[in-house]
């Protein structure tokens, strides 16, 4: 039979963990760094307010930095080796700009993400036609009921004076 690694709870096992996360690693990967289920992590957060708060910090300071490397490689560029005949002659300066796509995105999506937005205009645009034509509906259909009452009541009317 095997045996079970003991878990151990320590301040040094949440701050090896919590440093990891603010790094920029995924929970997942900040577990495997301090030896750990990740569902462990995810158990101590959820009875323990203090470390859910310094989680939090923590992978806020970790998105920031993916960011801030993001950016860095959009718009400074990374270098890259060019090789000729297998010996590397130069180097050449590549950027992303499927990085700098997204990092437009996330900073000003409403200028920078126009299918969605127009989407969502015409979506709006299309419900409004549809109230409308709704109420034009239920007038009409108001204007058919009462038309239909007055002619019977003139139905009425004309059968009383007949008899």
């Amino acid at each position: 039979m095997g045996t079970r690694k003991k878990i151990v709870n320590t301040e040094a096992t949440r701050e090896k963990f919590l440093d990891a996360l603010a790094e920029g690693m995924t929970v997942l990967d900040a577990a495997k760094h301090v030896s750990l289920n990740e569902r462990t992590l995810y158990r101590w957060r959820q009875v323990d307010a203090d470390f859910a708060e310094k989680w939090a910090k923590a992978y806020e300071i970790g998105t920031d930095s993916l960011e801030a490397e993001a950016q860095r490689r959009a718009v400074e560029g990374i270098e890259k080796p060019v090789f000729y005949q297998g010996v590397q002659v130069g180097t050449v300066r590549e950027y992303s700009d499927t990085l700098l796509i997204f990092l437009l995105k996330a900073r000003n999506p409403s200028r920078y993400c126009e299918r969605v937005r127009a989407a969502r205009i015409e979506a709006e645009s299309e419900a409004a036609r549809l109230r409308a034509e709704a109420a034009n509906n239920n007038q009409a259909s108001a204007a058919v009921i009462k038309f239909l009452a007055d002619l019977a009541s003139q139905k009425a009317a004309l059968a009383k004076k007949a008899a």
